[in-house]
């Protein structure tokens, strides 16, 4: 979770991350892609990195679940539920603005 955190605050990795959204991934002329193959899949599904984003995955719902019981014991007024992720933005983002200047 800490690498999570060190990699959103670094402005220039943001800013390919920005590139890449908004022109989505550029191919060289003549480069193809193909499918994966059954192997292939089950290989990537299974390599290291992708362990490794799975157990940060578990570790973040684990200390978020943590972290919202303690905010509920001292907070009455707070109250999560799946609406919340559907609510209205409290400010309108800017993509193309660097908050972290």
């Amino acid at each position: 979770v800490a690498s999570m955190s060190l990699v959103s605050f670094d402005s220039k990795f943001g800013r390919k991350q920005q590139e890449l959204a908004r022109n989505g991934f550029v191919r060289k002329a003549g480069e193809t892609v193909s499918k994966m193959s059954k192997e292939e899949y089950q290989r990537f599904v299974n390599s290291p990195a992708m362990n490794a984003s799975e157990h940060y995955r578990e570790v973040c719902s684990q200390r978020t679940s943590i972290r919202d019981k303690k905010r509920m014991q001292t907070d009455p007024s707070f109250h999560p539920t799946d609406e919340d992720w559907s609510a209205k933005k409290a400010f309108n983002f800017n993509p193309n603005i660097d908050y972290y200047r």
